[in-house]
């Protein structure tokens, strides 16, 4: 409880600054607000989760747009000639980090010649916890060889069957609160 109380006093602190930052336009003419506007800030991400997370926190003031097609496996993406160029062209590069994109990334950043100071990886920004698949299971040496072949598996009776209840709500706060930090931290140098 006092975990989730952090991280939301954590979150609440991080939007309030993001809020506070925010300048608030003098009256000008037309012709200046042509001059002045740039427009959204370009954000690349490269999954789907991770542009969600920015989209929550830019708001309006991003056009965010991810690497990973909707239901892409991050381990056997192959970037193209058009996610080269998007890179190349964006004013800010989200990645998760971690290993996560390992595989292809470091080649589209040399590839889109992408400035380092535009690219956050969200990982290195948060402690990860050990995980092994022995860890899965450990859990279950107390019930032994048991198939549990007593135990109803009518999962329909609970009702939401399509919902996994496994943490969202903390990793969206999570998420959310590691992209507010990169944004913030990155907006004076866009």
């Amino acid at each position: 409880m006092l975990h989730s109380l952090r991280t939301l006093s954590s979150v609440l602190a991080v939007l309030f600054l993001l809020a506070a930052c925010t300048p608030v336009a003098p009256l000008s003419t037309q012709s200046d607000q042509e001059d002045s506007t740039s427009g959204p800030i370009q954000v690349v991400s490269t999954t789907n989760f991770v542009a969600d997370w920015a989209r929550v926190v830019g708001g309006s003031r991003v056009e965010v747009f991810s690497l990973l097609p909707v239901g892409g496996d991050p381990h056997t993406f192959l970037p193209g000639a058009r996610d080269v160029a998007r890179v190349a062209d964006a004013d800010l590069v989200l990645t998760v980090g971690l290993g996560l994109e390992a595989d292809w990334l470091q080649d589209l950043l040399h590839n889109a010649s992408a400035d380092e100071s535009k690219i956050v990886a969200l990982g290195d920004g948060v402690d990860p916890i050990e995980f092994t698949m022995v860890d899965m299971h450990d859990d279950h040496e107390a019930h032994g060889d048991d198939d549990h072949g007593d135990h109803d598996d009518d999962h329909e009776a609970h009702g939401d069957d399509d919902h996994d209840d496994h943490g969202d709500h903390d990793e969206m706060v999570m998420g959310r609160l590691l992209v507010a930090d990169a944004v913030e931290s990155h907006l004076s140098v866009i």
